[in-house]
């Protein structure tokens, strides 16, 4: 078992475990080269999707869908052992099935944001909703460049798709309180 038992009981009670490093830099740097060849054509083959989510924005967030099919080292990594093995612990399973992968890259000073939001609305095929996303970035990630942030305990409040938790300008959730479970709050987590 590589999680704790504390680390499965956070991760149900909040939604999210924040579990710390899981690449080297060497497979970090690896996969981020890769992921300039796939997103400027020069990789193999293609991934499903490589497109900018911001449309024709002067912002970008270029998201590539099953980059996997693109690259061979994106694949491994879409079997990466340790990262399989502690979805299956947060799940409770010994087998894993992956939905799709999904890479979102924001380039340096037009990268756009990325609205709050919960996952599993956008994929209502997926029931009962005993699924796991897991997030590897590859490159540092803080506060002042982006960083993913969490709202504790969202994840029970039932499926919202838009509406409930929306964007701030400064990119802190804004939500209609009439909408958010008596006695919840909206705090982030980074």
């Amino acid at each position: 078992m590589i999680l704790s038992p504390d680390q499965i009981e956070q991760f149900r009670a909040n939604g999210f475990l924040k579990c710390g490093r899981v690449l080297t830099d060497e497979q970090t740097k690896g996969l981020l080269a890769r992921l300039h060849d796939v997103i400027e054509g020069r990789s193999k083959a293609q991934p499903e999707a490589n497109r900018n989510l911001l449309g024709n924005s002067e912002q970008i967030v270029i998201q590539v869908v099953n980059i996997w099919e693109a690259d061979d080292l994106f694949r491994g990594h879409l079997n990466n052992p340790l990262v399989c093995q502690m979805a299956c612990e947060l799940i409770g399973t010994d087998v894993l099935r992956v939905w799709h992968d999904q890479v979102q890259y924001k380039p340096p000073r037009i990268g756009g944001p990325t609205s709050w939001h919960q996952d599993h609305p956008y994929w209502p095929i997926i029931q009962p909703a005993d699924l796991v996303s897991a997030w590897v970035p590859l490159e540092d990630a803080t506060l002042e460049n982006g960083c993913m942030r969490m709202v504790p305990r969202s994840h029970q409040w039932g499926p919202h798709k838009g509406g409930t938790i929306g964007t701030n300008e400064d990119f802190t959730p804004g939500y209609d309180p009439d909408l958010i479970p008596a006695g919840e709050t909206i705090e982030e987590f980074l």
